[in-house]
This record gives C-alpha cells, sequence and structure tokens, in this order.
C-alpha cells in the first residue's frame, strides 16, 4: 500500500482539520471508516478543546506584560504582583497542564478515533500507537532560519519579564526617581520587545494543510491496520488511536489518557510525529517542559528501527512537545518516532512548505517497518518489560 496516497485522498476530501472543527470531524470518519475497513473494532473517545488556546494565552501574556510595564513608575508594587502572577500561570500550564488557565477561553468538541486489533491467542502484552490528525495555523517562527532559535527567543521574552518582579519590588521598597534597579527595567523593555515579534510569528489565520503534521502518523497507522488485518499476533492487543485537538492544547490526548490510565500503565505507547520528511528519531525529553518519556519505550523504538536497518536516534528536543507527554503525566510509558530536519525539530514543523509534494514515500514505509518490528519484538518477550526498563 503507497501510504502517500491516504494522505492525498484525505486533504483532497477534507482539507485543513482545525482542533474542534468539522473537517476535524469529517477526518476522524474517515480514519475510523478506514480502520473498520481493515477489521478493528473501532470506537470513539469524546472530548473538549480551547481551539484558540494558543493565541489567547500569547495575547493574554502579551496584554499583561504591557500592563505591567505601564504600571512600573505609578505602582510599582502592582507591576511586580502583575507579572508574577502571569508567570506563575505559564509555568503552571507548562507543569500541570493547560488546564489551568484553558477554562478562561472558548470550548469546542473533539474526538480521538480508536482501533482495536485482539490477538488470536490470550493477551499478554499490549501496544498502543498514537498520532493527532489535527491540523496547524502557519508559524513564521518556526520557519528557517528563526526555527534552530525559538526556544532562545521564548527564553529572552521570560527573562524580560522576570526582571520586572525585582524592579518592581525594588522601586516599591526605596521609590526615588532613576535608580540602578531601573536598568532592570531596560531590560523589560527589550523582553517586551522581543514578545511582540514572538506573539507576531506564532499568531496567523493560514490553515496549514497538516499533511506532514500529522497525517504522516495516520497513514503509518493505516499501514499497520493493512497488516493486522491479516496477520494478527498471537498473544499481543494493539491499539490505533488518532488524537484530536493536539494542536492548541493536547486535549485529545489528555482526555485519552485520564480515561485510560489503567490500560496505558500496563502498555507500551509508541507516538507518531511528522514522519513522512527528515530523519526518525526517537523523543528522550522535551527540555521546554522538562517531561521525560519512558526509557524503556525509546529503546524498542531503537533495538526496533536497528533490527531493520534504519538509524533512529534518540535525542531530547529543544522545543515544543508530543501527546507522548500527556501519556507519561498520567502514568503512561510512551515515547515519541519522529522525522527531524537539520534543526533538530519536527520536520515541516507549521509550514506552508507542509505540502504532500515534500512527503517522502520512503519515509513512511520505514516508520511502517519500525512500527511492525516493535511489534514483532513485544510478540517475542522482548519488548518494554523483557530488560526491565520502565
Amino acid at each position: 500500500m503507497a501510504l502517500k496516497d491516504f494522505i492525498e485522498e484525505m486533504l483532497r476530501q477534507v482539507g485543513p482539520r482545525p482542533a474542534g472543527s468539522e473537517s476535524e470531524f469529517r477526518a476522524g470518519e474517515i480514519i475510523a471508516g478506514e480502520f473498520r475497513n481493515r477489521g478493528a473494532e473501532v470506537s470513539f473517545h469524546d472530548a473538549v478543546t480551547r481551539p484558540d488556546y494558543i493565541r489567547n494565552l500569547i495575547n493574554l501574556m502579551t496584554f499583561t506584560y504591557g500592563v505591567s510595564l505601564a504600571l512600573y513608575f505609578i505602582v510599582p508594587a502592582a507591576a511586580a504582583a502583575l507579572i508574577a502572577v502571569m508567570l506563575l500561570s505559564l509555568f503552571l500550564s507548562r507543569a500541570v497542564g493547560t488546564r489551568v488557565i484553558h477554562w478562561m477561553f472558548r470550548k469546542a468538541p473533539t474526538r480521538n478515533v480508536i482501533g482495536v486489533y485482539r490477538p488470536t491467542g490470550e493477551t499478554r502484552h499490549t501496544l498502543v500507537f498514537s498520532g493527532h490528525y489535527d491540523s496547524p495555523n502557519n508559524m513564521p517562527l518556526f520557519y528557517s532560519p528563526l526555527k534552530r532559535y525559538a526556544g532562545w527567543i521564548e527564553n529572552a521574552a521570560t527573562l524580560g519579564a522576570v526582571m520586572l518582579m525585582p524592579a518592581g519590588i525594588l522601586r516599591a521598597l526605596w521609590g526615588g526617581p532613576i535608580s540602578c534597579y531601573d536598568a532592570l527595567y531596560g531590560i523589560s523593555l527589550l523582553g517586551f520587545m522581543v514578545t511582540l515579534f514572538f506573539r507576531s510569528t506564532m499568531i496567523t489565520n493560514v490553515r496549514n494543510l497538516g499533511a506532514n503534521d500529522n497525517l504522516s502518523a495516520i497513514a503509518v497507522m493505516v499501514g499497520l491496520a493493512e497488516r493486522l488485518e491479516h496477520e494478527r499476533p498471537r498473544h499481543t492487543e494493539v491499539h490505533l488511536v488518532s488524537f484530536g485537538a493536539e494542536e492548541p492544547d493536547l486535549a485529545g490526548s489528555l482526555a485519552y489518557a485520564r480515561d485510560n490510565a489503567g490500560l496505558l500503565q500496563g502498555a507500551a505507547s509508541v507516538n507518531l510525529e511528522t514522519l513522512g520528511a527528515g530523519t526518525l528519531a526517537v523523543i528522550t525529553k522535551e527540555k521546554s517542559s522538562g517531561i521525560r518519556y519512558t526509557p524503556g519505550v525509546v529503546d524498542l523504538i531503537v533495538r526496533a528501527a536497528a533490527g531493520e536497518g534504519i538509524e533512529a536516534p534518540a535525542v531530547a528536543i529543544g522545543y515544543g512537545g508530543t501527546d507522548s507527554g500527556s501519556l507519561v503525566k498520567h502514568g503512561g510509558r510512551s515515547a515519541c518516532l519522529f522525522g527531524m530536519d537539520e534543526t533538530g525539530l519536527f520536520s515541516l514543523w507549521h509550514s506552508p512548505e507542509d505540502r504532500p509534494e515534500n512527503i517522502s514515500e520512503e519515509n513512511l514505509q520505514r516508520a511502517l517497518k519500525i512500527c511492525l518490528r516493535v511489534i514483532a519484538l513485544t510478540e517475542e518477550g522482548r519488548g518494554v518489560d523483557s530488560g526491565g526498563a520502565g
């Protein structure tokens, strides 16, 4: 089966699939049909997303930052307090989850599509292959050459906001016309300029086709379904899970992980991202959030790739995250196989170049071979638990 054909047909029928939209729903129905036609037990898992979360979060943070700067010479203590609340909210939204502040924003329904293949004999192992099917907007921050510096740009904006806290506290305590601590305010002003640049390069209204991000993952799962229809494992149950609403707030994977915690704790989960271009690699950690993926699953994917003669290095990504993070947060065991470009980040990420003509069928087939080898290793008892790594 040519996996790229699935991507092209999905785009002909649906096009972009923003989270919480009617087109996302239609895409989910098509995916369900693909799984069902290949003998899977298909079900839906409903969730709620905030489709404007990223846009609203950035706008809220930028507005709060600007107000705090304006208050500095008038009510410096209020400036420090306001920026502290903003930074705490931002930190908690990363450490705890988007629910910290997403309740403020518009709701929309989304859904996960699940296809299950039962083994022919007793179930001894469970594998979950996953990937999201919603599509993003274009984000110029992730175009070359800015993409390499995305993390630095965000950190510079954050550092400027942080400097406003001691500056506001010192001015509230000692006042004065112009003092040495106002140099910190100067740093904050520069940080605000960076924040405005960050906002302008992260927020656009241009819909992205999402061929690589992330129909490439769904195409590989359809390839898995085609193989599993005719070749069921004897002792390994396989779940194919297509997540909705990854792009704005990971809503699909967070809801799935919460409602299937028992399943995920006993399973190994291989999440799939941007597989149609770049170098295949395995994510070990999200540096921006501090989330570490499961070493045993990382090792399983790397071993599976090596078994197919494919080099898939284990890497920590400097910026961004995946649905694996949602699964790990809820006690699941997960790692992510992804397509990586020369920046060490996701290939064709939120870029106008993310079109079918830039996707490699060879890349998709390599990813499929790795996933099939993951099943084979697990079936042979050489999966996540074989070496004692968790």
